[in-house]
């Protein structure tokens, strides 16, 4: 199963010199009336906010706290988010204990996690 992992956004410059020294992480992806792949949440980035706007259709965003090698053979447990599915833009901040968040649609959705 195709796994992938939140990383540093590169074209935060300003991370070095905030405050917290806080590096911003970002992903954002098209998934088209499909099952999005597993996204890492890398350990210690403290929470992560996630959207989705789907332009038809539905979507929702899933999430687990399996371990990466669940997510790697394909067994994890999934479990929805709170807003359930959505027809609309839609966002919560998910804490960071999950292991991995993705986005199921029917129709053509923007899915974006950042932390």
């Amino acid at each position: 199963m195709p796994v992938n992992t939140l990383t540093a956004d590169e074209t935060d410059k300003a991370f070095a010199t905030n405050a917290d020294a806080k590096q911003h992480y970002f992903h954002s992806e098209t998934v088209n009336a499909a099952t999005g792949d597993w996204l890492i949440i890398p350990s210690g980035i403290g929470d992560v906010c996630l959207s989705v706007a789907p332009s038809s259709g539905s979507a929702r965003v899933e999430w687990t706290q399996a371990t990466v090698e669940d997510l790697e053979t394909g067994s994890p447990q999934a479990r929805p988010w709170d807003a359930g599915d959505v027809s609309a833009f839609t966002s919560a901040v998910m804490a960071s204990v999950v292991t991995a968040v993705r986005c199921v649609s029917d129709g053509p959705t923007e899915f974006v996690v950042s932390a």
